[in-house]
């Protein structure tokens, strides 16, 4: 019996140790972004939102779902010198605590097809701690978190 069980324990424990091996090379090599859900606030025409954030882990890039719709619209924006902001189209990560994106992981932004509500790229301001924009229907949407 107890072989038995220490047979079990190694084919279970086995396939989680590889899995977490390579989600751990992927990620020091750069390959894995690992987005967080950041405590923080999403603003539609000035009006308060249960949007939320996910920050990613180095803190260049964000994803930010509005809620003012039916589904959640959401972004992808760098907050580095990197001028980029995409429209998820369809994708939304959820309020999950942690989402992957990139390399071996499905990128959705990066394979969305179509567009909801763009943002109007020379409306896009960027700081430390909040990104501002005006998107093609005429809204203005703030995220702030952080301090």
């Amino acid at each position: 019996m107890t072989q038995l069980l220490k047979l079990l324990a190694l084919l279970i424990l086995t396939p989680i140790t590889l899995i977490a091996s390579l989600l751990f090379i992927r990620t020091e090599q750069g390959r894995i972004g690992w987005f967080v859900l950041e405590p923080g606030q999403v603003i539609i025409d000035g009006e308060h939102t249960s949007g939320y954030l996910h920050l990613e882990r180095s803190q260049r890039l964000l994803l930010l779902s509005r809620t003012d719709e039916l589904r959640p619209i959401t972004y992808l924006i760098s907050l580095g010198a990197t001028r980029l902001a995409i429209d998820c189209a369809d994708w939304s990560p959820g309020r999950w605590w942690v989402v992957a994106m990139g390399g071996d992981v499905n990128p959705p932004c990066f394979w969305a097809s179509g567009e909801r509500d763009p943002i109007l790229f020379p409306t896009l301001k960027k700081g430390p701690s909040f990104v501002e924009f005006w998107t093609r229907s005429g809204k203005k949407v703030r995220a702030q978190w952080g301090n």
